[in-house]
């Protein structure tokens, strides 16, 4: 056995009866408090960790929870396995205090964030004067995740060993009580020690705060294949926002907008991307194979170019919360059936289905009948070809 799954009880005593499959060849631990989540007790991670000390052979810790207390502390007992260069911890949990103990883990390459934390934090229990970074720090790092409000992105990024060097970056912004504190200066600044990154993430979720491109442009780059938003509202721009965005991204291959705002969409809002924006993304971003937007279907668009479908690669269009009118389904499907490949996947939240399913079953239906009418065209051609011989 090299990965082990752990959801815990209450008592942290019942991790012992545990220890027996925690030997030393143990690769992958993944620890899961979500089911145990109780919001007037935070996870008190140091019991849980400590056994986890002994697995010299550890390459991936994840650990999943709404509310962790201490984990700087708790973390710190790991800082001597050797072969440890995988940590994933709850969203929102890699702050200063926390990368100041992971600075010093020998192996570790990447230090990610999976979506188990809280939707919003704040920044009240975090006022560190900054990070405590020395000589040496993160001397494999490939990946990092911080979490803070802007002003602990600046400390950070003013620290002499802040790992500039890294090729894959998410920046959880928390929540501050004065919002002109949303200062694009740590943005600016975070994009011009991270000159190397290829994958970008951006995770804004404040409440009431709506995100716009202004925020993104400076780490928009030929560099970037993978770019991910996600934030409380919908992501706003305008005509010239879009077209600087398709000509900072020649390289972009996975490219997520915030489909899915947690702010909830009710049936009277609607997308900041429409139908003919998927056009224009396509055309200008070659590479493109997972597009995720929040689309307004009920804007007009233009017809289709004809070639475009066969020059794509795009694989997967997800719209996340986009909402769909049922009287918008035939129009809107002989739309994604005209625009995008055969092979492409038109996916979405399960939770907004509506009439989305209807699209699935209506774009297959187009599909096949499109693949009827070519193979009869051919084979016209072909009967065409040998009569004129």
């Amino acid at each position: 056995m090299s990965t082990l799954v752990y959801i815990p009880v209450d008592d942290p005593e019942s991790l012992q009866h545990s220890l027996p499959l925690l030997h030393p060849k143990l690769r992958r631990w993944i620890i899961d408090f979500t089911s145990t989540y109780n919001e007037d007790e935070p996870v008190e991670l140091i019991s849980y960790i400590f056994p986890i000390a002994r697995l010299s052979s550890l390459l991936y810790l994840e650990i999943k929870a709404v509310d962790l207390k201490n984990p700087h502390t708790s973390l710190a007992v790991l800082k001597e396995l050797p072969c440890l260069s995988t940590i994933v911890l709850p969203r929102y949990s890699a702050t200063l205090a926390v990368l100041s103990v992971l600075s010093t883990f020998p192996a570790l390459r990447d230090i990610k964030t999976n979506t188990s934390g809280p939707l919003v934090q704040d920044c009240k229990n975090e006022h560190p004067r900054g990070p405590h970074f020395s000589s040496g720090a993160f001397p494999l790092l490939t990946s990092l995740a911080v979490s803070g409000c802007p002003q602990h992105m600046i400390y950070l990024t003013a620290n002499e060993y802040f790992p500039s060097y890294v090729r894959s970056l998410t920046v959880e912004t928390f929540c501050c009580a004065d919002l002109e504190n949303h200062s694009p200066d740590a943005t600016l600044m975070l994009a011009k020690k991270c000159e190397t990154i290829s994958n970008f993430v951006m995770r804004d979720i404040w409440e009431g705060f709506a995100p716009s491109f202004t925020d993104l442009r400076s780490f928009l780059s030929e560099k970037l294949t993978q770019l991910k938003v996600e934030s409380y509202m919908p992501l706003w721009y305008g005509v010239a926002d879009l077209e600087s965005l398709i000509s900072s991204l020649p390289a972009i291959e996975s490219l997520y907008l915030n489909p899915t705002p947690f702010h909830p969409i009710d049936d009277h809002d609607h997308g900041s991307f429409v139908l003919n924006d998927i056009t224009s993304l396509l055309r200008g971003c070659p590479k493109l194979r997972e597009l995720g937007i929040l689309l307004d279907t009920s804007e007009p668009y233009d017809p289709v170019p004809q070639d475009i479908g066969l020059t794509s690669k795009l694989q997967e269009l997800h719209v996340g919360s986009s909402k769909l009118a049922p009287l918008l389904v035939d129009s809107v499907a002989n739309f994604f059936a005209r625009l995008l490949p055969r092979y492409c996947a038109v996916t979405y939240n399960a939770n907004d289905s509506g009439s989305w399913d209807s699209l699935s079953s209506t774009l297959a239906s187009l599909r096949s009948l499109m693949r009827f009418t070519e193979q009869r065209q051919r084979l016209m051609w072909t009967r065409k070809a040998k009569a004129s011989v």
